[in-house]
């Protein structure tokens, strides 16, 4: 369990990193769909490789629209915005997730010293970025839920159809919009970073599907709220501006959903550091 929390958080940093890089030189929209189709074929890869039954689930159409969004959302974010100030606001899903399952009054600690890092981060003068990282959030949010009634089937099967699904979705608004060549230029331009990009992104969703097996969904995203740190810190990797202000916003709201998650855990305070380590 301890080897999937630690592929969790680094994935997830890894990914945000890609985006960042891969975004100053490519059009956002054909990242998003580079980025999905690489993802799947690795799962399908990881399918053949584990001798799984190549099984096609049309019960996950409903969430990969959730996804799909969710995904599309994110990884403009990631693309255009700077990663130090995007990178720490995805952690507000799990602020959302704790206020679909309210915890004990002293949560509202933990929220209010997210806030106060969120200030530091520059909220004040949030870019457009960020209020679209935000807006992802809620999907997210809403997707890990919908996650959890889906923990039957294998986690590769089940990765490799939502991130299909979420391809042909991305894939579909591309048509309409006239872009749909804008994938193949994207993975033909940019070969490496797509490759990156695509099993980070895959190696990210496989860890929640093996996590949501083994501990709450909070406690997961208590952990993955550690990457939105460790990613910020890729501020300095770019040279961004308000680097050290915006890294000290990052680590308290990083901190604040971090113990508000898992304090508020309706499992005991011994089960959850056990479930950690």
């Amino acid at each position: 369990m301890g080897l999937w929390l630690i592929v969790r958080i680094f994935s997830l940093s890894g990914e945000r990193m890609v985006l960042t890089a891969w975004g100053r030189h490519s059009d956002p929209w054909g990242i998003m769909g580079a980025s999905s189709v690489m993802a799947a074929l690795f799962l399908w890869l990881g399918v053949f490789l584990q001798h799984q039954p190549v099984t096609w689930l049309w019960p996950i159409l409903w969430p990969s629209m959730v996804y799909a969004a969710a995904f599309s959302l994110y990884t403009w974010a990631l693309s255009k915005g700077p990663i130090s100030e995007v990178s720490p606001w995805s952690n507000a899903t799990t602020l959302l997730l704790f206020m679909w399952h309210p915890g004990l009054s002293q949560g509202i600690g933990f929220i209010a010293s997210f806030a106060i890092g969120a200030w530091l981060a520059g909220a004040q003068s949030l870019s457009l970025a960020g209020w679209v990282m935000l807006a992802s959030d809620v999907f997210f949010a809403a997707g890990r839920l919908l996650d959890v009634h889906y923990h039957l089937y294998s986690p590769l099967t089940y990765g490799a159809n939502l991130m299909t699904w979420v391809s042909l979705w991305i894939l579909s608004g591309l048509a309409l919009s006239g872009g749909q060549g804008k994938i193949l230029g994207t993975v033909k331009n940019f070969p490496v970073l797509s490759t990156l990009e695509g099993f980070f992104n895959a190696l990210s969703y496989v860890s929640v599907i093996m996590l949501l097996r083994q501990m709450p969904v909070a406690i997961i995203e208590a952990v993955s709220s550690i990457a939105g740190l460790l990613a910020a810190l890729g501020g300095f990797v770019f040279h961004e501006q308000m680097t050290v202000r915006r890294i000290l916003g990052a680590f308290i709201m990083s901190a604040s959903a971090f113990f508000l998650l898992l304090t508020q855990s309706p499992i005991t305070l011994d089960s959850r550091w056990d479930m950690l380590l």
